[in-house]
């Protein structure tokens, strides 16, 4: 095997992602795998992996690889506007190859209304214990600002991602989070202990994720199936101890030349530790309402709100889309969806009898980042009738 255009990534990290060794029965599958493993280390424009057949040598197949690496360092810069986030910008500034090896770098910086900064540094470390996996430590300083709360954090997360298959991949992290809450931006509810105004978070949390969706920003086949739980506060140490589950499912198919249909279903649900009097932190709680969720209600309106109307986040939820994609012309197509949902304050309080239906439509323009779009949508069968508008990068789903 030949190896040719490396420059500060080290030879033998290319080699270890290699799916074959020399003496190895030709395999065509080895050789895509190999390259597949060679990419994910993240530093290369182009890895291309030829087999030099040759009748001088019948009983041998040369592999030559050839490699173009990546800019050392680059910037990316976005802005855009929604009706949630209002104008929006972030900065990423990505270091390759720090300080040495195939590691990654990354500055990334972001503002808009619902988060009015974040700072977040993040190292990576490919291929730590095989070709698929990948140590990633990310310390992140952020302030949120939502209908239903207001808090600054700093946080430290130290993540293990493990790719299972190409459409299977696993995390396992470790995190402690530091939290200044504004107890006068959230709501009041009697559940039997104060949220303070300062604590401390710390656990693990693990996911799974199935995705064989493709095109990648605007799938027509395939679906995806996520599962992440969360424990706070019951494996490391800190306040309000609880476990958390979250379990979400999206499903695309094509009806037609011209007729995708997309659906998905999200359950989730939180169960409140020993010792944690029945409070769980406010942005740990579930809500809905929004561009991405139940689009008949603003972000966060659709669940429990105190007497000033101030949303109070639940710890079980229920959520449901359909949405038939209809090509018009050229890059213009429409939708109609229908989406219906709810969160519930407490998880013994879940009722199928009080899922709230929300019904509408849309126009979105597909652009290659995917499709811009504005939806139009209302509550049905409630006394609630007013509309709600959102402008989306994105499929809603």
């Amino acid at each position: 095997m030949s190896l040719t255009g490396q420059e500060r990534t080290p030879e033998k990290l290319i080699r270890q992602q290699l799916s074959f060794k020399q003496g190895d029965v030709y395999s065509r599958d080895k050789l895509n795998r190999s390259q597949q493993q060679i990419y994910q280390l993240g530093t290369f424009r182009i890895a291309s992996m030829k087999a030099q057949l040759s009748r001088d040598k019948k009983d041998t197949i040369p592999v030559k690889i050839d490699i173009t690496e990546a800019p050392a360092t680059t910037t990316r810069l976005g802005v855009g506007f929604g009706r949630e986030d209002r104008f929006r910008t972030f900065v990423n500034f990505r270091v390759l190859n720090f300080p040495g090896g195939a590691r990654r770098l990354n500055f990334y910086a972001k503002h808009s209304a619902l988060e009015p900064y974040r700072f977040e540094v993040k190292l990576t470390q490919p291929a730590v214990f095989s070709p698929n996996s990948s140590l990633a430590l990310a310390p992140t300083v952020k302030k949120l600002k939502e209908s239903g709360y207001e808090l600054f954090s700093y946080s430290a997360t130290l993540t293990l991602l493990q790719r299972l298959t190409d459409a299977l991949n696993s995390s396992f992290s470790l995190y402690y989070e530091k939290v200044d809450l504004d107890t006068t931006s959230i709501a009041k509810v009697s559940d039997g202990g104060i949220l303070l105004d300062n604590y401390s978070k710390g656990g693990v949390t693990a996911g799974v994720l199935f995705d064989n969706a493709s095109p990648r920003f605007n799938p027509s086949d395939g679906f995806t199936v996520a599962f992440n739980a969360k424990s706070n506060s019951m494996i490391l140490p800190g306040r309000y101890p609880f476990i958390k589950f979250q379990l979400e499912a999206k499903n695309y198919q094509e009806m037609g030349d011209d007729l995708i249909l997309a659906s998905r279903i999200k359950f989730g649900i939180i169960h409140p530790g020993s010792g944690s009097n029945n409070v769980i932190p406010v942005e740990e709680r579930f809500f809905a309402g929004g561009s991405r969720s139940v689009r008949g209600w603003a972000r966060q309106q659709l669940g429990p709100k105190d007497d000033k109307n101030t949303p109070t986040g639940g710890f079980s939820t229920v959520e449901a889309s359909i949405e038939p994609r209809i090509r018009l012309f050229g890059p213009l197509s429409m939708v109609v969806f229908m989406d219906v949902g709810n969160v519930w304050q407490k998880t013994e309080d879940l009722s199928i009898d009080e899922i709230r239906f929300s019904a509408g439509g849309g126009l979105r323009f597909t652009t290659p980042i995917g499709p811009v779009g504005i939806d139009a949508a209302r509550p049905v069968w409630d006394t609630d009738n007013q509309w709600q508008i959102h402008f989306n990068i994105g499929h809603a789903f």
